[in-house]
């Protein structure tokens, strides 16, 4: 769980960081950025979620094994969020590709 809360955290900082700082001197390291963001979210995000499942269920096998319903509701919820920060990336993503079909 708190792997999914820091990638969340990783990309939307890197969305701050993408449109607010003119230092990216092309839209190539711009682009890439968001491709390393999209890939933190969803996609990383999915895969914590995925493993919170895998555990609890191998878990269940085990005697002192307490389930942590909790733990896979926030989860759920991160990737719910992890999807809606994941246009952040993509729409730019989107844009640069027109431009560079375009041109």
């Amino acid at each position: 769980m708190i792997t999914a809360v820091i990638l969340v955290l990783l990309s939307v900082l890197l969305i701050v960081y993408t449109t607010t700082n003119a230092l990216l001197e092309s839209d190539d390291k711009e682009s890439l950025l968001h491709i390393v963001g999209y890939v933190l979210t969803p996609l990383a995000v999915v895969l914590c979620l995925a493993w919170d499942m895998v555990s609890q269920r191998k878990g269940m096998h085990d005697i002192n094994f307490f389930p942590r319903d909790r733990y896979t509701k926030i989860l759920r919820v991160l990737t719910v969020t992890s999807f809606i920060v994941a246009w952040f990336h993509v729409e730019p993503l989107a844009k640069a590709f027109a431009e560079k079909l375009a041109s």
